[in-house]
């Protein structure tokens, strides 16, 4: 890269602070909550408009995702939930990349604080929901095509920017651009990544087992059958199989990590009265599985568990339980180390932060991976704020680490894309 380039971009990062301050907080105040994301998008999409992108901001047909695509949703549609697409195109003869972000954000909670939706600085900080995640990301993303612009920075490959919405609960939502054919030679993701930059993502679904017992008076247990004890022999066999599959682990880079693919059994339902043997127990939990696998596979694993129990259970031989996943599904990628882009990315924020940048694993999920299965599209998750924050009462991103993700992304976008005499 032109190193006087590099730094006219860096020198513009540093004097654009009052900008992308301003841009933050006014994300932060629009409350996108799942369902209410259309005015922020409308906004950002007219922001990409002002820097000559080619935009396109839609509702997804949901139901021809799921023709589509093995999901799980408990969506029924994405009304007052659009998409927003930019493009800018290069003079050509470069790779192209999405700079990608979600609008949405996780239900704000109590105990706050701050405003939730007042984006109150201070100490440095930007305090909101959807601060760290993912809207500093967003507003990175965006600062570095404005600054592209501002400066006449003409890229020979493509650009887009992405945001996209019900990233929160299944990136679903995000195959409504596969389905009009969005891809790219690469990806940026800017979820918080805490300076690290991570090259796979785990996939996790809900699934829901429902037990079947038979009731019978307290004073007569042995006249029934309880259905939360029946309940507690698939408990146990779900723990053993997360800790077998903790202990064979395929994918190296996940190796490191003390469970990657977690099973929590997250909500037992059962009874209606002390004095009542229960008939019927429903367990409910998140399966984590995997970016080499697939929906399937977490079907057949669960289904194993369920034959394994009632092959040694008098009672449940002949009364099988129900299962099902529901509720949300994500699904996981994994992208060489070596992918040029995580190459580039990872020198420029060596440069930055002064320090060698960690490559690492995502315990948690992102649209990046949708893109990479579905859209053939390599992803790389990086962005500004850290993860440990996200979620959380009194959600914050530091405003300087929003200035230093941006000169990393931006650096990167330059040579990924090459710049154009």
């Amino acid at each position: 890269m032109n190193t006087s380039i590099k730094n006219l971009f860096f020198d513009s990062v540093d004097e654009s602070r009052d900008e992308i301050v301003s841009l933050l907080k006014k994300l932060v105040r629009f409350p996108t909550t799942t369902g209410n994301e259309r005015d922020a998008q409308l906004y950002y999409a007219a922001l990409m408009e002002q820097e000559d992108f080619e935009t396109e901001v839609w509702e997804p047909d949901l139901e021809e995702i799921k023709r589509n695509f093995n999901i799980v949703t408990s969506r029924t549609d994405y009304k007052n939930s659009p998409l927003a697409m930019g493009l800018k195109k290069g003079a050509g003869g470069g790779k192209s990349i999405i700079l990608s972000g979600h609008m949405d954000v996780v239900p704000v909670g109590d105990f706050w604080k701050y405003d939730p939706f007042g984006a109150e600085e201070e100490n440095g900080r930007i305090y909101g929901r959807g601060a760290a995640d993912m809207k500093a990301g967003l507003t990175a993303n965006y600062t570095v095509a404005r600054l592209l612009k501002k400066n006449n920075i003409q890229l020979k490959g493509d650009l887009y920017l992405q945001s996209c919405i019900d990233e929160e609960t299944g990136s679903t939502g995000v195959l409504g651009a596969v389905l009009k054919g969005y891809k790219a030679d690469g990806l940026i993701v800017s979820e918080p990544t805490n300076r690290n930059i991570l090259i796979a993502t785990i996939g996790a679904t809900w699934f829901r087992i429902v037990v079947r017992g038979k009731s019978a008076h307290a004073s007569a247990t042995y006249n029934g059958v309880n259905a939360i004890q029946k309940a507690c022999l698939f408990v146990e066999k779900l723990n053993a199989l997360e800790l077998k599959r903790a202990e064979n682990i395929e994918s190296e880079i996940y190796r490191t990590k003390k469970m990657p693919y977690c099973i929590n059994v997250g909500c037992i339902q059962s009874g209606n009265w002390p004095s009542t043997v229960p008939d019927k127990a429903i367990i409910e939990g998140r399966f984590g599985f995997a970016p080499s696998e697939t929906l399937d596979d977490v079907r057949s694993m669960l289904n194993t568990v369920i034959d394994e129990v009632c092959e040694a259970d008098d009672w449940l031989k002949d009364h099988r339980p129900e299962m099902e996943l529901y509720g949300t599904s994500w699904h996981g990628a994994e992208l060489d180390a070596d992918f040029p882009l995580v190459q580039l990315l990872s020198k420029h924020c060596d440069q930055i932060y002064g320090q060698k940048t960690t490559v690492d694993a995502a315990s948690f999920c992102t649209d990046g991976a949708m893109m990479s299965r579905f859209a053939n599209t390599p992803a790389v998750t990086f962005g500004p704020g850290n993860i440990a924050v996200a979620h959380e009462t009194n959600e914050y991103v530091e405003i300087e680490e929003i200035l230093s993700a941006t000169k990393a992304i931006g650096a990167t976008v330059l040579d990924w894309c090459g710049i154009a005499e």
